[in-house]
């Protein structure tokens, strides 16, 4: 964070910015009119009442990216109205760690996994990739790079192991043949 002293004045816009956008924020008691309603349409229609394009006729990719739109914007927006962004990265951080989660398990099983990414990270989608298939860790956010170093390098022995064990049992097989 930064050595910037912060005082409890400094967010009051930002609080005030918040409250006065609340009414049409999601609430819990609107998720739960959304979860008791009789389809999607009334679901869309709610969203709708918060500001959100109609999605009645969006297939679930399209609305996906919707909401990480909508996630990104309120981020951004965040971002740029709070004194203190290190505050908002706080709730960024999540999608770092998803995203690298993604890629450790993608990379095991061998499969693309772009579509599962966020970008709604500290680290855009692309310069995570790039740095996690070129080994860079320095470069990712915070403590990061050191857990995924970590990370594939356990997986990395627990195949080697995994192997050692095949090939004895290989060995173990050919000489009583």
């Amino acid at each position: 964070m930064s050595k910037q002293k912060i005082r409890d004045t400094d967010f009051l816009f930002l609080s005030a910015y918040i409250a006065a956008k609340q009414p049409r924020m999601l609430s819990m008691s609107l998720c739960r009119r959304m979860l008791e309603a009789p389809g999607y349409g009334e679901c869309a229609k709610m969203l709708e009442d918060c500001g959100y394009p109609d999605m009645s006729a969006m297939s679930a990719p399209e609305i996906d990216a919707v909401l990480a739109a909508r996630r990104d914007a309120v981020f951004a927006e965040l971002a740029q109205l709070s004194p203190c962004r290190e505050l908002v990265d706080i709730f960024r951080c999540r999608y770092d760690y998803h995203n690298a989660k993604t890629l450790i398990k993608a990379e095991g099983a061998n499969v693309d996994a772009m579509h599962l990414l966020s970008g709604s990270g500290r680290m855009g989608v692309q310069a995570l990739c790039d740095a996690y298939h070129e080994e860079r860790y320095g470069s990712m956010p915070g403590q990061m790079g050191n857990a995924v170093k970590e990370e594939r390098s356990r997986r990395a022995i627990a195949l080697a192991a995994k192997l050692e064990q095949h090939y004895l049992e290989a060995l173990v097989g050919s000489t009583q043949s």
